[in-house]
């Protein structure tokens, strides 16, 4: 398609059913339905219509409803219906696009150490697998709705996505003496940096079977697996389990390979899945070698993944781990920790190193930090202009509503995220829930300011706010939609 952009072609042929402003486009194309084969961000949304337009593919007109902000509706123009009816006859008939990056990777794959290639396919497997769930359940979801055009899409992709799969499964089997590292004969073996811990997560997501060994100095260590499902350590004859495991976990030169022989089941020791024995064997790591595992500098800001509590049943977790697990909620750097916990760098690297090697510790994106402190710029802002309008009395009595209205709903304080006194400050869980969480407290700001000062006030309220935050703020805000975009002058929160 050369005529013009997928994300052109998309845009104009939503607005042929029916003219649309910006935030209903970028409302239908992140919903469940189109998000799942459509990635289109709200700044590229806006980008493209003024590209349109400035074509004369796509008409605008502003209007007003009641007294909400005016709005740019944008209708497709005679020229732009017939620019799409043509590039939509072009693209039906069009072959896929010669090059990928991932042709490109595989290509050059035989550059890197085999195991870290293999390791990278592995990770590539579980996400298309994870992307397969999904859009089967879209793929339903859509023909229980009756939506043929969009089931006519999701079963093409659902079938490309099948087939890589299986694709990439073939890739993984065809190594070598059926080995991870697929190392040719006479080779050394290699020696890369891919933990073992990250290698066994991908072991079980790969839903193998067999036994992966793992190669540390003179040590070596089995673990088998049943169709994903880590059932048993492999014992060494005059070797004790532990003192494998701890050199293998150890090592920073590991060598791993995949053996398909069965295990005599006296040679076999009985475990309950992969997170113990990555717990297990992460703390018998000596310390020094604990510090150098976990990639952290003392700045790096730490999160507790979601969910985790739910994969600690029936595993026995010390009560300095307990302890760190619920001292790290949210935005807490690894100084802050130290500070909170009252200990010392060296025992407290021990603690976390196992957490950190089960996935229950991660650093926080710094997407959610800017976030964060985005929100507070434009409460701040927010704060000053009813001040000035109705006086500070009325910006503490709706921080108290919202501060009442928040602690009912479980949402942290947005509006004081320094203050690390209160658990409302921290903000836990994922991009996306941080995300969510700060348009819902946004949107209690905005009805309690408009109960005490009416619409029409917080209206000019929110213009100023739009007009006055900065660019970088103002960028990420309008991207999630909490802020019209800068550039237009209007607009208002949620």
């Amino acid at each position: 398609m050369k005529g013009i952009s997928k994300t052109d072609l998309m845009l104009l042929g939503m607005l042929i059913r029916e003219p649309m402003h910006g935030y209903e486009l970028v409302d239908q194309l992140g919903g469940p339905y189109m998000s799942v084969w459509v990635k289109m961000g709200r700044a590229s949304v806006y980008y493209a219509l003024n590209r349109l337009a400035r074509a004369g593919f796509v008409s605008r007109h502003s209007e007003r409803h009641g007294g909400k902000p005016e709005r740019t509706v944008y209708s497709i123009t005679d020229e732009g219906r017939r620019e799409f009816f043509t590039e939509v006859e072009v693209a039906l008939g069009e072959l896929p696009e010669s090059m990928q990056s991932f042709d490109i990777a595989l290509y050059y794959s035989d550059r890197l150490e085999p195991s870290v290639a293999t390791s990278r396919i592995l990770a590539r497997l579980t996400s298309l697998q994870q992307a397969l769930s999904l859009l089967e359940r879209t793929l339903e979801d859509a023909r229980v709705s009756g939506d043929a055009s969009l089931v006519l899409v999701l079963d093409r992709r659902r079938a490309l996505l099948d087939a890589e799969i299986r694709h990439v499964t073939a890739l993984l089997q065809a190594s070598s003496a059926g080995t991870l590292t697929a190392v040719p004969a006479g080779a050394p073996d290699p020696q890369y940096e891919c933990p073992l811990y990250e290698t066994l997560r991908n072991v079980v997501a790969a839903r193998r079977s067999g036994v992966l060994w793992g190669f540390a100095d003179d040590r070596k260590v089995g673990f088998q697996f049943e169709e994903g499902t880590l059932t048993g350590l492999v014992s060494v004859p005059g070797v004790k389990t532990d003192v494998a495991l701890r050199e293998t976990f150890a090592a920073t030169d590991r060598r791993f390979a995949f053996s398909h022989v069965e295990v005599p089941d006296d040679q076999v020791e009985k475990v309950d899945g992969h997170m113990a024995v990555i717990l297990r064997g992460c703390r018998l790591v000596p310390p020094e070698a604990a510090r150098s595992q976990i990639p952290m500098e003392v700045g790096a800001v730490l999160d507790t993944r979601p969910g985790y509590e739910y994969e600690t049943v029936g595993i026995d977790l010390t009560e300095d781990e307990r302890r760190v697990l619920a001292e790290i909620d949210g935005v807490r750097t690894l100084r802050d920790l130290l500070r909170q916990l009252g200990s010392d760098s060296h025992s407290l690297l021990l603690t976390l190193y196992p957490l950190w090697a089960i996935g229950w510790i991660v650093r926080s994106d710094e997407k959610k930090r800017r976030l964060v402190t985005a929100i507070a710029n434009c409460l701040r802002l927010f704060a000053e202009s009813v001040e000035v309008i109705a006086g500070e009395k009325t910006v503490t009595l709706i921080y108290e509503d919202v501060s009442f209205a928040a602690a009912e709903a479980t949402l942290p304080d947005f509006w004081h995220p320094s203050d690390r006194r209160s658990v409302a400050s921290r903000f836990a869980g994922s991009q996306e829930t941080v995300e969510n969480q700060a348009k819902n407290y946004v949107s209690l700001v905005v009805r309690s300011a408009k109960s005490r000062l009416g619409e029409a006030f917080v209206s000019e309220i929110l213009d100023s706010v739009a007009q006055r935050i900065s660019d970088s703020d103002g960028m990420l805000l309008t991207e999630l939609d909490i802020l019209p975009e800068k550039a237009a002058g209007k607009g208002a929160l949620p």
